[in-house]
């Protein structure tokens, strides 16, 4: 499955709003998505390694301090942030917006929520053909048990309470109490696609008290 949902084109005003406040911003397609090659998406597993491909990149530049890497990851790339942030010794800070809890959970809420079918026997079938295909289990795509690794690094998490594609209750609350050094935002009303394109003023001003905290 080529996931094509969000791609770095779409985050080009958050971009250009940090590079405004001094920050030097790297815009990366992950695999099947975008303009990166790649016909499917593991929904976080591989995605880590797109992940360390950026920061090796980065720790090339001379403008950049290695010791002050951030991470910022939307929907997909917030989970896959909180995984990969969890195994690699290279991020000051992590942000996380819109992280589904486990890739478990998602495919539930899709299976129930968004095709109206019921979990079995379709949420195993779903996972055996998963498992099956990228000779990984599942439950290794957890960022509700990785991100209280992620210790002391400090943790800011944004979600969208009117979300349905992830719910609060799917990323939020979960992700922040795992988390000892964290952050939480809120956009009341605004679902994954709608805070995507614009920002929201409030997580905008929250996100600049988050980086320029630590």
């Amino acid at each position: 499955m080529r996931m094509c949902l969000f791609t770095a084109e779409d985050f080009t005003e958050l971009a250009v709003h940090l590079s405004r406040r001094g920050y030097t911003v790297l815009l990366f397609d992950f695999r099947a998505h975008g303009e990166s090659g790649g016909r499917r998406t593991s929904f976080g597993y591989h995605e880590q390694e797109d992940i360390l491909a950026a920061l090796d990149y980065l720790k090339t530049r001379d403008e950049v301090d290695p010791r002050r890497i951030g991470i910022y990851g939307f929907s997909l790339g917030g989970s896959s942030a909180i995984l990969a942030a969890a195994k690699l010794d290279g991020f000051r800070a992590v942000v996380a917006d819109s992280a589904f809890t486990s890739l478990r959970d998602q495919t539930k809420t899709a299976v129930t929520d968004f095709y109206h079918l019921p979990t079995f026997p379709f949420l195993p079938l779903v996972v055996f053909a998963y498992e099956v295909y990228f000779q990984t289990r599942v439950d290794a795509v957890s960022p509700v048990e990785s991100i209280a690794m992620l210790s002391p690094t400090p943790v800011f998490i944004i979600l969208g309470d009117g979300d349905r594609l992830i719910p609060p209750k799917m990323d939020g609350g979960c992700l922040q109490q795992r988390t000892s050094r964290r952050r939480f935002g809120s956009s009341p009303g605004l679902t994954t696609a709608a805070h995507l394109p614009r920002p929201a003023t409030p997580m905008k001003r929250g996100l600049a008290v988050f980086l320029t905290s630590i």
